[in-house]
């Protein structure tokens, strides 16, 4: 027969073994994740040079770490969409390079919807010169990216047939952090990120 404390040793194990499971459970998922969103609105004023466009729309994306979600409506365009991606990284409304593809981006219509998510620590997410423009890394294009979105220095772009330089543009504006993430300094944020 065992002994008291063995006994209480022995009572406590399942309750041990739970807490120990939990705490390392705990550990591994780590710290909640950040998330940032930034949206826009699309509009042919937003162009440089401004344009006629009425069509309209809206850009939203949401930054999770390696993850950029990417959630894109737009109608009334005057021309069929050509593609869309975002520019990065210059003060408006200043013209620049294409930093992100929407790859599969609907392509002959005047109106849709289009989401997808990239992920950010590949090179393929990037413009190959912005990926060179940015160290050669992915790191190095990521920073760059998250850096120009915190700080309203790039633009999705929608481009089409009537506009070839683009007929509708959305700057990105900081809207929200989720998932716990509770600062209103949206720099120390991009560059915080890993």
């Amino acid at each position: 027969m065992p002994s008291m404390p063995d006994a209480r040793r022995l009572a406590f194990a399942p309750v041990l073994g739970v807490l120990a499971l939990g705490v390392a459970g705990g550990l591994a998922a780590g710290p909640a994740r950040a998330q940032a969103i930034y949206s826009g609105a699309l509009d042919g004023a937003s162009v440089n040079p401004p344009n006629s466009s009425t069509g309209t729309g809206a850009t939203e994306v949401t930054v999770d770490e390696d993850q950029f979600v990417v959630d894109l409506s737009f109608s009334g365009l005057t021309g069929a969409t050509t593609l869309s991606h975002i520019h990065c990284c210059a003060t408006p409304p200043t013209n620049v390079g294409v930093a992100v593809t929407y790859f599969g981006f609907p392509a002959g219509v005047t109106s849709g919807v289009y989401a997808t998510t990239l992920d950010l620590a590949s090179a393929a997410t990037y413009f190959a010169s912005f990926v060179t423009a940015n160290g050669g890394t992915a790191a190095g294009a990521k920073a760059a990216l998250l850096n120009g979105i915190a700080t309203g220095r790039a633009y999705t772009c929608v481009h089409t047939t009537t506009f070839g330089g683009g007929e509708s543009r959305s700057y990105f504006a900081f809207e929200s952090f989720a998932d716990g993430f509770e600062s209103a300094d949206t720099l120390d944020w991009s560059a915080s990120m890993p």
